[in-house]
């Protein structure tokens, strides 16, 4: 083999390993900003209910409402409401994830991980 194909052959490979690696940290840094813009959403969407659910929690059709009408209207896996005294679960929504035609070799590659969000229903000084 010529001086010239193994130099050839050397840089192709340079750029290889180059383009490979520039593009698993790409990948990676994507999936961290992905991951905590979900997670941001999910806690944004928790607090904004939270203070929904504050004026209507002696009125269970109205709670149930505001649940449903959140639950419907995004991309959630789940959202209840329990009672941090009793650990009771109020109010329950729960729907399997649909990939939509996502093969599930780049679901793994992916790997994007459930990001959830929290917060406290409060009624004067109870929670």
């Amino acid at each position: 083999m010529s001086l010239f194909k193994q130099l050839l052959l050397a840089i192709c490979l340079f750029l290889v390993v180059a383009f490979s690696g520039s593009f698993m940290v790409s990948l990676e840094s994507s999936r961290t900003q992905y991951v905590n813009q979900l997670r941001s959403h999910a806690q944004d969407a928790a607090t904004a209910l939270a203070l929904s659910l504050t004026p209507n929690l002696d009125d269970p059709a109205m709670v149930e409402l505001l649940i449903s009408s959140i639950f419907d209207s995004g991309y959630y896996a789940s959202i209840r409401v329990v009672d941090l005294g009793s650990n009771a679960v109020l109010v329950e929504r729960h729907a399997d994830p649909d990939p939509g035609g996502v093969p599930q070799w780049f679901i793994k590659l992916i790997g994007l991980e459930a990001a959830g969000g929290d917060a406290i229903v409060m009624r004067g000084w109870q929670q």
